[in-house]
């Protein structure tokens, strides 16, 4: 739906509000989720080496000694399932600013790189580091696109993938713009409000809508109303769809 909106720019990240033309419409991506990814890409990355941090895990679990210069990363962190890919606290545990200090620690220089990422994804999913995070991601893909003697595939697994780049570039900006318009509004300066980043987040949605969907159990052919809000049949959202 953003791409209906493209007004040639290299991000878009918000549309003109049709019904208040002196407001936009920002696109985010949902932060949690976000991180997931941002994990998900690294532990299929070569560039940024998921060996690293197994080493890590190997050498804080190995002292014998009982203390762990990471005590949060578990078995499950650095062997990843299908299941605990979809696992947000361990991605943010992953990407976490302990981590980075313990992989130039215990890692060495050979994992500098490494913890550089971790360190620049840790602040940004704090929103402490968004204006960082595109210039970083420019200065990534720059370095590897210029390394002639490897084929475009190859090049392209060095990176994130090219829709997680795109999200987190879309993302940055919207939310800096969004922030500044935000604070901007006379009823926000008036009544000193805050703005919880972390209420950008789907996950309400998703169980609520999941509930729904578990009402039909077997059902493989339920009517539109069973289907989505089987536990609701009388709310104003099932009769707005209806």
């Amino acid at each position: 739906m953003v791409k209906l909106h493209d007004s040639g720019t290299l991000v878009l990240y918000k549309a003109l509000n049709i019904y208040a033309k002196e407001r936009y419409i920002y696109s985010f991506s949902d932060p949690p989720h976000f991180i997931k990814t941002v994990r998900n890409c690294w532990n299929s990355n070569a560039r940024k080496l998921w060996s690293h941090l197994m080493q890590l895990y190997d050498i804080d679990k190995g002292k014998g000694s009982g203390l762990a210069m990471v005590p949060e990363l578990k078995y499950e962190h650095v062997h990843l399932t299908s299941f605990s890919k979809m696992r947000v606290d361990l991605a943010a545990q992953e990407l976490s600013e302990s981590v980075g200090k313990a992989l130039c620690l215990a890692v060495g220089t050979k994992a500098e790189e490494t913890a550089r990422f971790v360190h620049i994804f840790d602040k940004f999913f704090d929103i402490k580091l968004v204006r960082e995070c595109v210039p970083y991601l420019e200065e990534w893909e720059t370095s590897v696109y210029n390394r002639a003697q490897f084929s475009g595939a190859e090049k392209r697994r060095m990176l994130l993938s090219s829709e997680t780049i795109l999200g987190l570039r879309r993302t940055s900006l919207a939310f800096v713009e969004f922030v500044k318009f935000l604070f901007s509004l006379k009823e926000v300066k008036q009544n000193k409000l805050a703005f919880l980043s972390n209420s950008i987040c789907q996950d309400p949605r998703e169980k609520f809508f999941g509930c729904q969907r578990q009402q039909g159990a077997t059902d493989d052919n339920p009517t539109n109303c069973a289907a989505i809000f089987g536990q609701y049949p009388n709310t104003e959202c099932c009769r707005f769809v209806l």
